[in-house]
């Protein structure tokens, strides 16, 4: 029906398709591996690796498998999202010289990053 939550996700799938785009469907509850993270995130398999080893992406090992949870994989997205979106405003605002220069507390967020 009109207004129907499935109704509204169906049409973003198919306005999806039509551009071209790929969807993935996965369970909120389910626990990636490495190569499917590397999948949805359209990187290497290696550079998942690293962002473990690193801590950038929580993992833990099942038996002699690695997983990362999906509520890890989403904490990951949103933080490299915001961490982008932040520095893309940063960028912005160093280009109007307009803008007072960073303070040592913006330096420090941006090391942060």
């Amino acid at each position: 029906p009109p207004g129907s939550p499935v109704r509204a996700v169906v049409t973003r799938m198919l306005a999806a398709l039509d551009r071209g785009a790929g969807i993935t469907l996965v369970e909120q509850d389910k626990e990636l591996s490495p190569n499917e993270v590397a999948a949805l995130l359209g990187v290497s398999r290696p550079h998942i690796m690293k962002m473990v080893r690193t801590g950038a992406l929580k993992a833990h090992h099942v038996g002699t498998h690695l997983r990362i949870a999906f509520a890890d994989y989403e904490d990951f997205v949103a933080r490299r999202d915001s961490a982008s979106k932040y520095v893309a405003e940063v960028i912005a605002a160093a280009q109007n010289p307009a803008v007072e220069p960073f303070t040592d507390e913006e330096l420090r967020e941006l090391n942060d990053l």
